[in-house]
């Protein structure tokens, strides 16, 4: 999609309210969100974002299921509702059998599942949230690619998803 340096990373982050942009403004569903502190801004991507990091970002000392347990922690389920659904994403990424594997015993194509799964769009899903991210199944070889839902924001975006 670019050249390494183009500012792919950095575009991401600021349309996902992680960085703000150096001039300008930024709307977000027709809202200023430049002014935004802190706290509006971490409202903001918990409740309307959800995100898939390049690196993956998954805690080294939590099981998958525990990693796929943190943003519904912040939203306030219930434990024993949000490790029902954590079980129920991962095994539909075809991770049944590593649930309780920690992310240095998963191998490079289980760790991004890991992280796609964590993503509120894909665990709780509103209507119209984006997903940001760069390539989280780049790694995926096409015809071990598990089948992953996708939300129409990624869907109309991704050729891997559109089947395109």
């Amino acid at each position: 999609m670019g050249a390494s340096g183009s500012g792919k990373t950095t575009l991401m982050n600021i349309l996902g309210c992680l960085d703000r942009p150096t001039e300008g403004l930024f709307r977000f569903m027709g809202e200023d969100v430049s002014g935004f502190d802190r706290d509006e801004l971490a409202r903001l991507r918990r409740n309307a974002f959800g995100f898939v990091f390049q690196s993956y970002n998954l805690i080294a000392t939590a099981t998958a299921v525990e990693n796929v347990d943190v943003p519904a922690i912040y939203s306030g389920m219930p434990p024993q509702e949000r490790s029902a659904r954590a079980r129920e994403l991962l095994t539909t990424l075809g991770l049944a059998e590593r649930l309780g594997h920690r992310p240095s015993q998963l191998s490079g194509g289980q760790q991004p599942r890991v992280s796609i799964a964590r993503a509120p769009e894909i665990a709780h899903p509103p209507i119209n949230m984006p997903m940001v991210a760069t390539s989280p199944a780049a790694c995926w070889k096409p015809q071990k690619r598990p089948s992953v839902p996708c939300a129409p924001t990624c869907s109309a975006l991704c050729s891997r998803c559109s089947g395109s």
